[in-house]
């Protein structure tokens, strides 16, 4: 049975909790949102087919790397080890290079501008 709950902050949490399954809860902006997730989650777990997607919504690509580097590259022969090392310091380099021009880019425009930018 789901319950959906307005929070102190205006936003409404939907709480689903069934037999069998782990009590699953999101945030909505909107009541109608939290309603057509819970009605999902719900009929998803009475199939059985329910995936519980809050731990893989919350993991950053930076996370997710150091994961793969940790747990599968291991795995793997020690040429294709030492290439998948090899190339994973250069994406991090690369991807904290363009978050720096992003944050800069929101720090020293005006807002429209940036609107703008992403419209186009």
């Amino acid at each position: 049975m789901a319950t959906i709950a307005k929070t102190p902050s205006g936003t409404w949490k939907a709480i689903v909790r069934k037999t069998g399954w782990p009590t699953t809860i999101k945030t909505f902006r909107l009541k109608k949102d939290a309603e057509d997730w819970a009605r999902k989650a719900e009929d998803d777990m009475v199939r059985g087919v329910f995936i519980q997607r809050a731990p893989s919504e919350r993991m950053t690509f930076e996370k997710a790397m150091e994961r793969y580097l940790k747990d599968v590259t291991p795995l793997k022969r020690p040429s294709t080890q030492y290439a998948e090392r090899m190339r994973s310091t250069p994406l991090f380099v690369e991807l904290c290079l363009i978050l720096t021009r992003l944050l800069h880019l929101i720090l020293t425009h005006p807002i429209n501008a940036i609107l703008r930018l992403s419209r186009s």
